[in-house]
């Protein structure tokens, strides 16, 4: 039998939208040396989570669910399409929110074994 686990996020509106791309966040992580994309996808997803307990909206691109857990297109397509991913990182801005920064750092800390 599979169990379904939900866990309630309590949050107050409205949420401070901070208009992060999702792109910023998976280079972030690549450069700690996390180079799955599925494992990229769920720690953006749990700091996502993260985010929205502190009323934050890292960004407003929906999550799709997918067969081994929630997916940013925008990040998939990305990473999915390019042949170099320290070429295609190198364009892509850095995370300057000290928030965000934060949030993932503890994400990656908590999830990254």
């Amino acid at each position: 039998m599979n169990r379904t686990i939900i866990q309630t996020i309590n949050v107050n509106f409205p949420l401070k939208d901070l208009n992060i791309s999702p792109l910023s966040m998976a280079k972030y992580l690549y450069r700690k040396g996390i180079f799955s994309h599925l494992v990229i996808q769920k720690l953006i997803y749990f700091a996502f989570l993260e985010g929205l307990k502190g009323n934050l909206l890292f960004f407003n691109e929906r999550f799709q669910a997918w067969k081994h857990g929630p997916v940013l297109r925008s990040v998939f397509e990305s990473i999915a399409n390019c042949s170099n991913l320290d070429e295609m990182f190198t364009d892509i801005p850095e995370l300057k929110n000290k928030k965000i920064i934060n949030i993932l750092e503890t994400t990656y800390q908590t999830y990254r074994s």
